[in-house]
């Protein structure tokens, strides 16, 4: 029989609080313990299933948010190297002393075990919905993601199963390109273990006002380690100003889930509960196809230069190819992305100008594509300044649609009374939402259904819609 997680208030503060108390036993904690509250669930952004018909939810997630950390201090940033995994526990987290305000670095720690195929699908599906959330935030952050797997035979033993597949980075298509590439394979599943080597390998930011957020999504007990024990690890990074967030994908075996909660309560984040398999769903809406024709637009405002510039454009078209091949509402969804401040692309001119990487008097004319090597430098700076603005002018109605999409969704879910409290995406959402504006951070409201008077088009079926929507 599959474990209750529907707990009191005070019954499930004190399951939380049982553990912390275990741990202040065998390690030395803050003078003030940390103080614990059992949030409601946050009000749901649900999605449709593509059938059209709702799911029955397994469970309602239950999030638990413990104090915040220790203000981290900013150790000179040391080059990366040498055995990680060799149990001892004087590993610093390695920083960027980089100028960036408002940082926000998000660590995803994967299980790719034989039975995670739900969670890595979910993960390909809805990037660019979490991206979404993120963008929304004022002021406006500077987003680095880093990918990590765990609990797969392919990766090494000597890592303890662990791969860091991607370094934290603003290049949101190589975390894409990566996360469709994941395949699923054994294993043993070391959450000690991935966690160290997030918190420890990755170069995080050194702004002094940086999020660092880390979430490790997992379905075995996290207590398998025998060299990084979790409790020891999510202690560290609590101490040293992360965010540990904990995503248990329910597989009904007794006592597992109590592993997962305490990774959270002692890593300063949130807790939860999903259903890999049925939580994530997805609204098709008349939108989507007006957001595809916007998307064609936008992709001839890039101008590939230099090394990586036809790799970068070459990556942006299978990443649009590969949210395609998942469902409509994925890609429209990455092209609301695209249309928003969180996507830059270093290989492209227009971006790398206007990050000031590069100036235009400066780059060599092997480097630039070949309708701009012969131009002078004025006539370079008329062609990047009319790719500008044809972006800025694609852009906005990106973004005017986007909002007509949301509201539609909105209607949808209120007319419907769906919810999608456990699934992978909303989880995540949710937890960095809160630790954001924790950190000083503010977001709007959700968006408002449509108006009854004005309802939103409809279609009698997906096959009936035009690219344009009805």
């Amino acid at each position: 029989m599959k474990p209750s997680i529907l707990l009191s208030a005070a019954a499930l503060s004190a399951a939380l609080l049982a553990p912390l108390a275990a741990a202040q036993q065998t390690a030395a904690q803050p003078t003030a313990a940390p103080r614990v509250r059992v949030a409601q669930t946050m009000a749901p952004q649900t999605l449709a299933p593509q059938t059209g018909t709702a799911q029955s939810m397994l469970q309602r997630v239950k999030l638990a948010l413990t104090a915040g950390p220790r203000a981290p201090s900013r150790p000179t940033p040391t080059p990366l190297g040498g055995d990680h995994h060799d149990g001892s526990h004087d590993h610093q987290p390695q920083y960027d002393p980089g100028p960036d305000a408002h940082s926000v670095d998000l660590a995803l720690c994967l299980d790719t075990s034989g039975s995670m195929k739900g969670l890595i699908d979910s993960a390909k599906e809805k990037l660019w919905a979490i991206v979404n959330e993120l963008s929304q935030a004022e002021p406006s952050p500077t987003l680095r993601v880093a990918l990590l797997t765990y609990g797969n035979d392919g990766h090494d033993e000597a890592q303890g199963w662990v791969s860091l597949d991607v370094p934290l980075t603003t290049d949101l298509d190589l975390i894409s390109q990566h996360l469709f590439a994941l395949s699923t394979n054994g294993g043993t599943e070391y959450v000690g273990r991935v966690v160290s080597t997030a918190v420890e390998q990755l170069r995080w930011s050194g702004a002094s006002d940086a999020a660092h957020i880390v979430v490790v999504a997992g379905n075995e007990t996290a207590d398998q380690d025998p060299v990084r024990r979790y409790h020891e690890v999510a202690r560290m990074a609590r101490e040293r100003g992360f965010h540990l967030n904990a995503i248990y994908c329910d597989n009904g075996e007794r006592g597992v889930a109590s592993t997962w909660e305490d990774v959270a309560l002692l890593g300063s984040g949130y807790y939860a509960v999903i259903d890999q398999d049925h939580g994530t769903l997805a609204i098709d809406t008349p939108y989507d196809g007006k957001l595809t024709l916007l998307n064609d637009q936008l992709n001839r405002t890039y101008i590939a230069f230099g090394s990586a510039g036809a790799a970068g454009l070459s990556n942006q078209v299978a990443q649009d190819s590969n949210s395609r091949s998942v469902n409509r509402a994925s890609l429209a969804d990455r092209v609301a992305t695209k249309g928003g401040k969180l996507y830059k692309c270093a290989w492209d001119l227009v971006d790398a100008c206007d990050s000031g990487d590069i100036d235009l008097e400066t780059v060599a004319p092997e480097d630039l594509p070949e309708e701009l090597a012969g131009l002078s430098l004025v006539e370079r700076e008329a062609f990047v300044a009319g790719k500008r603005a044809d972006r800025a002018r694609v852009q906005a109605q990106i973004a005017q649609v986007h909002v007509q999409r949301q509201a539609f969704q909105a209607q949808v879910r209120a007319e419907r009374s769906l919810e999608d409290d456990d699934a992978f995406d909303r989880v995540l959402r949710d937890a960095v939402r809160a630790q954001l504006t924790a950190k000083g951070f503010s977001f709007p409201q959700p968006p408002a259904p449509a108006c009854e008077s004005e309802p939103a088009p409809q279609c009698e079926s997906p096959s009936e819609r035009e690219p344009d929507g009805c």
